[in-house]
């Protein structure tokens, strides 16, 4: 109610009169001088001084107009929030990533997006490919974001960037000598690898491309399995071996010199990550509203280089 009668309020005291006040608002002269009696009644205090020529605010009523005019312009930030929720139909967002994204590129693409969809509350499901395309099938998660193993017909997919999958040493143990960027596989056959677990899509995409290639997996030294990221890092600073992930997995470890990424000359190993959504639903106002800001130039600019989200 005194939401109204402090709009009257600030309408007397800028017009300084209760008639031009009262034709502002589209009121009775009555109807402005009861309000203000009210309020005066209310807080006790006599809010406005009359004369001939019009009228002024009292001391109490310098006070009272500062606060009203902050009660109000927080009214309007609460409105415009609320009307915000209703547009994009706020509240849980639930997106399924893989460890690669959830773990290194999640984090700071939900930070922008929230800054512009704050009342969307994202939950972050992190699992392996086959997991996320089954619970995207059940209509547990709105939308995966992730590196795609394989394509379902019942799925759609929008590719949001290309990225490389690097050999990663620990230069001070293996392939210390190296002056470029690139080895040949006659290179690294000997080498103790370090990979994830079958199910893990880095692992099918290096599979593939040995395939292609001309060779297999077991042409390779493997000499553990480790399905934590983390725990794969870790292996490889410590020099148990040497492993294939995303570039964006070590890009902090790479500018920081403590690891170095070599690309491999006889292998393809670009992959897409892809915004994935299940066909038999129709895409939200907060479904439409991250896929829309992942193909923002902004987001596009991020996600075009592991190097500059390392350093963020």
């Amino acid at each position: 109610m005194y939401l109204d009668y402090f709009k009257t309020f600030l309408a007397v005291a800028n017009k300084e009169s209760f008639t031009k006040a009262a034709q502002h608002l589209y009121l009775s002269q009555t109807t402005v001088s009861f309000q203000i009696k009210a309020l005066e009644e209310y807080y006790g205090a006599k809010l406005f001084s009359r004369s001939t020529t019009g009228v002024t605010l009292t001391e109490a009523g310098k006070i009272l107009e500062r606060h009203v005019s902050e009660v109000l312009k927080n009214d309007a930030e609460v409105k415009k929030t609320l009307a915000s929720m209703k547009e994009s139909n706020g509240g849980r967002l639930l997106i399924g990533a893989s460890p690669t994204t959830g773990g290194y590129i999640m984090p700071i693409l939900i930070d922008s997006f929230l800054k512009k969809h704050p009342v969307i509350y994202p939950e972050t499901v992190v699992a392996c490919g086959r997991d996320l395309d089954r619970l995207l099938f059940e209509d547990y998660l709105d939308i995966v974001i992730a590196e795609p193993c394989s394509f379902n017909k019942k799925f759609e997919y929008y590719t949001l960037a290309k990225e490389k999958l690097l050999l990663v040493v620990n230069p001070k143990i293996f392939l210390s000598d190296r002056k470029n960027s690139r080895v040949k596989m006659r290179e690294i056959l000997d080498l103790p690898f370090v990979f994830r677990g079958k199910s893990c899509c880095t692992y099918v995409t290096v599979c593939r491309a040995l395939s292609a290639a001309g060779l297999s997996i077991n042409d390779l030294r493997k000499v553990i399995t480790i399905d934590d990221l983390q725990g794969l890092k870790t292996a490889v600073l410590k020099g148990v071996g040497v492993t294939i992930v995303s570039e964006w997995v070590v890009a902090n470890e790479v500018s920081e010199g403590k690891l170095r990424a070599f690309e491999i000359e006889e292998l393809s190993l670009v992959r897409d990550r892809a915004a994935i959504i299940n066909k038999k639903r129709l895409p939200n106002n907060a479904i439409q509203a991250l896929l829309n800001f992942l193909f923002s130039k902004e987001t596009k600019a991020l996600l075009s280089s592991p190097q500059s989200f390392g350093r963020i």
